[in-house]
């Protein structure tokens, strides 16, 4: 059980098996996030500074989707397609190195999942003397997150997507 957090998120854990994969953070914006989804949430693409580190990505990993202005992850999406380059202008800037990638789950900032929910669960938020040092976590993207961390968001974001909106819990 995590202290102080909603009901809905303390209900037992669904029944979901985990294939061995590897966990990414991926971040975003509101906006960016609202973008990706416009655009068909098939793509994902970085910096090409970047490349070497995304390019360990395998198909069937994880992007943890960390909306960076609301500090809450608001979705899941699975590596459909290795790294590759491509110069098409989806995004300003132009973010030349590409995941395919398809929705896992979806949440709206209203019901995304607060990192601060997450805070005794993570080990990102043990390290360190600052008194939020899970934000040097979140600032680094894209990078590999440990398998108990992956499996707490997942969890986190599979039972926010089964729950009514808060605004509908709190009539």
């Amino acid at each position: 059980m995590t202290p102080d957090a909603p009901a809905w998120f303390n209900h037992p854990r669904e029944a979901w098996r985990m294939a061995k994969r590897t966990y990414w953070l991926g971040r975003f914006t509101v906006t960016t996030w609202q973008k990706f989804l416009d655009d068909g949430a098939s793509v994902c693409g970085i910096r090409e500074t970047d490349w070497d580190t995304l390019n360990m990505a395998e198909v069937g990993d994880y992007l943890l989707c960390y909306a960076t202005n609301l500090s809450r992850f608001v979705g899941i999406l699975e590596v459909t397609q290795r790294d590759y380059k491509d110069t098409a202008d989806i995004w300003d800037p132009v973010y030349p190195s590409k995941l395919g990638v398809r929705v896992i789950v979806q949440l709206t900032p209203e019901t995304a999942v607060p990192i601060l929910l997450l805070q005794y669960q993570l080990s990102i938020s043990k390290v360190g003397d600052s008194p939020l040092p899970w934000k040097d976590a979140v600032r680094r993207w894209p990078s590999p997150w440990i398998e108990a961390d992956g499996e707490a968001v997942v969890d986190a974001l599979l039972r926010a997507k089964s729950a009514p909106p808060l605004s509908d819990r709190l009539k």
